[in-house]
């Protein structure tokens, strides 16, 4: 059964799209370190081992400039370490189902770009607040886990499309901008109410990231294409004549159907502010797409 777990896993990793390698990739880094610590209490007396400590500081983020300037590595690997089993769970929900969302309206190309530049700007507006806040705010001086990178996926969507309806467990349909509504104003509350302030305003600011990065999209303007590749993931696979053409009808398909969504988006905009308000990027492409 073990066995067939991890090729599942290792499968799913390797012939996944980013999405989930991301998702792999972060539960991979939680049990790692799960299992270093059982590791280590058990060898050191049930207390954490110094060698422990040391390798999760390492990666991590603190807030001081003075110290992540050494280590600038940390504004990024932070958002892959989490204190406990449902604060990695809660954030890979939010990953992937707004992750989903997006990568069908915009391509996976720009998932984990989107998840970089969102954890990125979460962690400098961290730092800049543990720097400029007032003592009397529960900054905390150390930051970790995904959320600021998923908070700029689903402020992303909800930018792009407002009205996408979510079906809740218990609350029933719920429109995707009344989510991202409701978890800004927690964040915003949890400024003055909570012991994590520091992580409330990297949500924030990951938040204006997605938000920008959309309103550019939607101008115009994305991207440059060596940013994609540096941010993208691209990772060897086996290769043969039947993977192969799968991958290419898949690739086929999936570019029709971003070709299309763009295309209805491009059209509903038309609809609602009449053709002028298209951005010259915008009208070329409904120039080719009738072509």
């Amino acid at each position: 059964m073990v066995t067939s777990i991890f090729d599942d896993i290792k499968n799913g990793f390797r012939l996944g799209n980013n999405l989930l390698r991301l998702i792999y990739f972060i539960g991979g880094v939680f049990l790692f370190f799960i299992l270093l610590k059982i590791i280590g209490m058990m060898t050191n007396g049930g207390y954490n081992p110094p060698w422990y400590d040391f390798l999760f500081n390492s990666f991590r983020l603190n807030g001081d400039i003075n110290y992540w300037i050494y280590r600038p590595w940390t504004l990024i690997t932070y958002a892959f370490l989490h204190s406990g089993f449902l604060h990695v769970i809660f954030n890979l929900l939010i990953l992937y189902w707004f992750g989903v969302i997006l990568a069908d309206l915009i391509g996976e190309k720009r998932l984990l770009p989107y998840f970089f530049i969102g954890t990125l700007v979460g962690g400098l507006v961290f730092s800049l607040a543990f720097h400029f806040l007032p003592s009397g705010f529960n900054q905390g001086q150390f930051l970790i886990g995904s959320s600021a990178g998923a908070m700029a996926l689903m402020f992303a969507a909800a930018t792009i499309t407002p009205d996408y309806t979510l079906h809740l467990i218990i609350l029933g349909p719920v429109k995707l901008k009344w989510i991202a509504f409701v978890y800004f104003i927690i964040d915003l509350s949890a400024i003055s109410m909570s012991s994590n302030t520091g992580g409330a305003i990297s949500h924030i600011g990951a938040a204006l990231s997605g938000i920008l990065l959309i309103k550019g999209l939607q101008a115009g303007y994305d991207l440059p294409n060596w940013l994609y590749d540096i941010l993208n993931l691209k990772l060897p696979r086996k290769s043969n004549k039947i993977k192969s053409k799968i991958v290419s009808i898949n690739s086929k398909i999936k570019e029709d159907f971003n070709q299309e969504t763009k295309l209805n988006f491009i059209l509903e905009k038309v609809r609602q502010k009449g053709y002028e308000s298209l951005s010259q990027a915008e009208k070329d492409f409904l120039k080719y797409y009738k072509a």
